[in-house]
């Protein structure tokens, strides 16, 4: 009877974790409509020490999408690399937020107070803030969101172009 109740506990414990973990999904290099309302996206590669050369935000009314890119380039580069260094995007449902983490970045001339202005009209998220750590030299951008949502993110690759981390947003 012990051995059974013993069991019955690590199976019970089993399910318990598998039941708790975190959807992760590699970033693709399109747009494949996979939408999440919590889990992670990873992407990108080692690029060595980078920069935030722009973000920019679009809401297309006709599909509801609100398109968020990120540039991402060596600082100072004249030809850009057609992938963006390791990012870690993470989607939360409590509190309601997506937060960016941008291994090796520099936060470049975008301020928070300029970041912030972007998202004014936002339809989705609220203030940005901007964490930036001068040990590791990465940058982590917090989007707190207003709403429920669900996200996809994925790469975008050209040559002369930024590496480019597109997260898109669309309502239930």
């Amino acid at each position: 009877m012990k051995r059974l109740l013993g069991v019955w506990c690590v199976l019970g414990l089993m399910g318990a974790t598998a039941f708790a973990a975190i959807p992760i999904q590699q970033s693709s290099f399109e747009k494949k409509n996979r939408y999440i309302d919590h889990g992670v996206f990873i992407g990108g590669y080692d690029r060595g020490v980078q920069s935030l050369a722009a973000i920019r935000e679009n809401f297309d009314r006709d599909s509801k999408v609100e398109r968020v890119v990120l540039d991402v380039t060596p600082p100072g580069a004249v030809l850009h690399p057609g992938r963006p260094g390791f990012f870690h995007v993470s989607v939360q449902k409590n509190p309601r937020r997506v937060l960016v983490d941008l291994q090796n970045v520099r936060q470049g001339k975008n301020s928070e107070e300029k970041i912030k202005k972007i998202f004014e009209k936002s339809k989705y998220f609220s203030a940005p803030k901007v964490y930036s750590d001068a040990r590791t030299g990465n940058l982590t951008l917090e989007f707190p969101m207003k709403e429920p949502a669900k996200v996809e993110v994925f790469e975008l690759a050209g040559v002369d172009q930024p590496g480019r981390i597109v997260i898109d947003v669309k309502g239930f």
